[in-house]
C-alpha cells in the first residue's frame, strides 16, 4: 500500500517518519520503547505502523495494513515527550 493513501486516509499531508512495528519494550521511555524499523519506503507490506506528522503537536497514527486493506487502530495528538506510551496497549493487542 502507498503511504500518500495512508496519509490522506487520516487527513496529513505527509508522515516525517514511519516505523514497522514488532513490539514494546516498557523498561525504554518515549519513541525507544517501541520496537521495530524505520520504513524507508513509499510501499509497505503487509504489518503494523506507526506513522508521525511533526508539527506544534505531533499528529500520530497506529495502523495496520494486510492484504492491501488499511485498518487505523489508533490517533493520538500530543505536544509532549509521553506519547509512546499510549500506543502500547493497542501495538499489544494488534501484534
Amino acid at each position: 500500500m502507498n503511504i500518500g493513501k495512508v496519509a490522506k486516509k487520516v487527513v496529513v499531508d505527509k508522515f516525517n517518519w514511519t516505523k514497522m512495528v514488532t513490539g514494546v519494550d516498557k523498561s525504554q521511555q518515549g519513541g525507544y520503547s517501541i520496537q521495530g524499523s524505520f520504513v524507508n519506503s513509499f510501499s509497505l507490506s503487509d504489518g503494523l505502523y506507526l506513522s508521525v506528522e511533526k508539527g506544534s503537536n505531533d499528529f500520530y497514527v497506529l495502523y495496520k495494513i494486510k492484504n492491501n486493506e488499511l485498518t487505523i487502530i489508533k490517533k493520538y495528538e500530543n505536544d509532549g515527550m509521553s506519547w509512546a506510551s499510549e500506543f502500547w496497549d493497542s501495538i499489544e493487542d494488534n501484534i
